[in-house]
């Protein structure tokens, strides 16, 4: 029977990689429960914090984060790693003194946790090959299958953006516990329409095949407008994705996303 989630947890416990949108989905998250009076530690993964990224954390007075540089559970041959950063996180949960468990990934769920674990679905390996080879995952990804699989299991509440995230994560891994669609969102006051130049914005994980950014890298010689784009060009195994018609900006601040969107005049997400 799943632990139920506290309806008023004080001090919980969240996961972050920081190579993707899950960091800022993260801070968002954490900005939105300041007024509840709740404290909260960021357990990060995946890579150091950038300069922007540890603007952000330090701006929230009821948020600390952990840093540590662990494997992803989604790279290649990461077990050591998520071992590893699971010991570390039981560690940090005993030490705060967390009262909630929040996962932004799965194979941790499985660990002995002594509160309630809930685990948002923002996307995974195997619903990644199919959506985007258009075939299952390789027999190399049957490890990452059974430790998601145990981890879902495991969790005593699931969240995902959207109905369809949360079916291919029942098809993929199967799992019991009470679920709940609850969309991703930005707060609006943070976004502004300003004045409008002639100019194409588009934002993501520019490395990743599945937010197609190549389409747009082959259609701008065609137009009239520059093409500008924001985020991480570089892979988890040191390659850097290459675009030769594009105006690049790097990773940059959500100020400056926010900047960037109030003066261009189309956003293209060709994901």
């Amino acid at each position: 029977m799943a632990t139920a989630i506290p309806s008023k947890p004080k001090r919980i416990l969240m996961t972050a990689d920081t190579v993707g949108g899950v960091w800022t989905y993260a801070i968002e998250l954490a900005r939105a429960l300041e007024p509840f009076g709740v404290e909260i530690l960021i357990a990060t993964m995946g890579a150091p914090l950038s300069v922007a990224q540890r603007r952000e954390a330090e701006e929230l007075p009821h948020v600390a984060v952990a840093e540590s540089k662990y494997q992803l559970e989604w790279m290649d041959e990461p077990w050591e790693d998520v071992d590893a950063a699971g010991t570390w996180l039981l560690k940090l949960a005993r030490r705060f003194k967390a009262d909630l468990v929040h996962l932004n990934g799965y194979v941790h769920a499985a660990l002995p946790w002594n509160v309630p674990v809930l685990v948002v679905a923002h996307s995974c390996v195997l619903s990644w090959w199919q959506a985007v080879k258009g075939k299952p995952a390789p027999a190399r990804y049957r490890e990452y299958r059974r430790r998601v699989s145990l981890g879902m299991r495991a969790a005593d509440f699931v969240v995902a953006p959207t109905a369809a995230m949360l079916a291919m994560i029942d098809d993929n891994y199967g799992f019991s516990a009470p679920e709940q669609v609850i969309a991703n969102g930005r707060a609006a006051s943070d976004f502004t329409v300003g004045e409008k130049r002639p100019e194409i914005f588009c934002a993501g994980r520019l490395w990743d095949e599945a937010k197609n950014i190549g389409i747009l890298d082959r259609v701008a010689p065609q137009l009239s407008w520059p093409i500008v784009v924001a985020g991480h060009t570089q892979r988890p195994d040191g390659e850097v994705a290459k675009f030769r018609h594009l105006r690049m900006l790097g990773q940059v601040s959500t100020a400056r996303v926010a900047t960037e969107l109030a003066s261009a005049s189309i956003y293209a997400a060709p994901a």
